[in-house]
């Protein structure tokens, strides 16, 4: 066994030798033994020793130069990948926000035909009401891009925009579940399972937005977050009645 050890261990150049002596802890005390008298045989000169250092340096400089480069190319599907495989990360700044802007994305992409065949019904509708609800419709379909970028930049004001925008999706869509879910007889059971998972994704969404360690990368003090929870809130409301007087007009 340590001839066979030996006589690979000749085989490798100086600078292979010198370089596993700079990861010890990766061979056995053996293999080093070994490797530290073969470097003794060749008789390698201080200027040859310095030469093979420098290389070995600026090996490991490219080394982690490259996978800086492949780290940001590739740093998004490294941190789904990584969250996937281990979801206690979820503890972690990174992968907290990753699963904020994965619930967001969803409930956009989700809810996005929906919205986009509402904009063209109530724009080919030319009514005031028709263009009403176009130029609600038409601000959720914008402004949730530039919120998702607002909230991948850790900027408070996409904190402040996601959670007063739920916060008024939710409340006036509990407002007509509960007001009108005794006339829901003739409502399929496909379409009350959607309403109830549209609830609960914002319901989900909220949380996540409302949990201390989101607040604390967005720095959103307790004051900042009341505000935006009664502000949404009284919008939410306020949209409720709006609609509820134009149904009944």
């Amino acid at each position: 066994m340590e001839n066979e050890l030996y006589q690979y261990l000749t085989t490798l150049s100086n600078k292979q030798l010198m370089k596993i002596l700079e990861e010890p802890e990766e061979y056995t005390q053996e293999a080093i033994e070994v490797i530290r008298k073969i470097l003794v045989s060749r008789n390698i000169t201080s200027d040859e020793e310095d030469t093979i250092r420098k290389e070995l340096m600026l090996d490991v400089f490219e080394e982690h130069k490259q996978k800086e480069l492949f780290e940001q190319k590739w740093g998004p599907l490294i941190t789904i990948y990584n969250f996937i495989k281990k979801p206690s990360l979820i503890k972690e700044d990174k992968y907290l926000l990753l699963f904020l802007l994965f619930l967001v994305t969803i409930y956009y992409l989700i809810f996005l035909p929906r919205r986009l065949s509402f904009l063209y019904y109530e724009i080919t509708n030319i009514e005031v009401i028709g263009l009403f609800f176009a130029a609600v419709n038409f601000i959720q379909l914008i402004s949730t891009p530039i919120v998702i970028n607002l909230l991948n930049k850790r900027h408070s004001s996409g904190w402040v925009l996601s959670t007063g925008g739920k916060t008024i999706e939710l409340v006036y869509t509990l407002c007509f579940w509960l007001s009108y879910w005794g006339n829901y007889s003739y409502v399929n059971t496909a379409t009350k399972i959607s309403i109830f998972l549209h609830i609960l994704l914002l319901i989900g969404i909220l949380v996540c937005l409302h949990y201390r360690q989101t607040r604390q990368i967005f720095r959103i003090s307790k004051s900042q977050q009341r505000q935006t929870i009664l502000a949404g809130a009284s919008v939410g409301i306020l949209y409720y009645f709006i609609l509820t007087k134009i149904y009944h007009t």
